[in-house]
This record gives structure tokens, sequence and C-alpha cells, in this order.
């Protein structure tokens, strides 16, 4: 009977961290290149047993609930629009912007809110080069 509570309980935390991840989708619904994620729900494997059946075996397993195994993030082309900012632009199909923050490391991104500094640089809202 034990086995049966836990078999529900990892359905309730895989349940709960699939909310999260949909709320986070929800909560940057308007972030300029944000990628929406998807939750890839595993099964957890308790026990495997092989028995025979007329001479053939006969795999049989007992489930022990589920989890979030990972998540992927959708890289669907989202829709175009206008700012009216010259130096805005966006990314038809697949690739990123690279940015440099001061210490040189790079980063990669799909927001393309660009502007320029005092000394002319091309950058984005944090302030990283392009």
């Amino acid at each position: 009977m034990l086995q049966s509570f836990y078999t529900a309980f990892t359905g309730l935390v895989a349940d709960k961290d699939w909310l999260s991840v949909i709320s986070d989708n929800i909560a940057n619904v308007n972030t300029v290149g944000f990628k929406a994620e998807r939750a890839v729900f595993e099964d957890i494997l308790a026990s495997s047993m092989t028995t025979f059946r007329n001479s053939s075996p006969v795999n049989l397993e007992i489930g022990g609930g589920t989890f979030i195994g990972s998540t992927q993030k959708d890289f669907t082309q989202g829709a175009f629009m206008s700012t009216g900012n010259p130096l805005d632009l966006a990314l038809d199909g697949e690739g990123f912007f690279m940015v440099k923050d001061n210490f040189g490391t790079v980063f990669y991104t799909r927001n393309g809110e660009f502007r320029l500094d005092a000394n002319g640089d091309l950058i984005n809202a944090l302030g990283m080069k392009v």
C-alpha cells in the first residue's frame, strides 16, 4: 500500500513541476525573444519481471510513478511586429544574436532590441555589445 501512495505522490510532484513550467511560459509571454518550454514526462519503473506464456517471454513492468525528465525549448518562429526603432532586429528562422558583456563573455539571444551607446556601439537592453 505504501508503494501506491508513493506512485500518487510522484504524480503530484510532476504536476507541480509541469505547472511551474506553464507559469514561467505565461509570465514571459510579452518578453521579447522568449522561447516557451515544454515539460517531458517520464516513467519511474519500479520493477520488471519476465514470465513465460506458451513458451514465449512476456515482460511485465510495474510502474513506480512519473517525473519530469527534462524540458524542451520551443524554437518555432514567433510573430514579427514593427517597433518604430530602426535598430530593432528580428531573426527569421534559426539563429541567435551574439552579444558580449564587459568581461568578454559571449552570450546568445534572440532578443533584437538594440540601441547605440555613448561610444556609438550597438548594444542590447542589458548594455552588452552586439
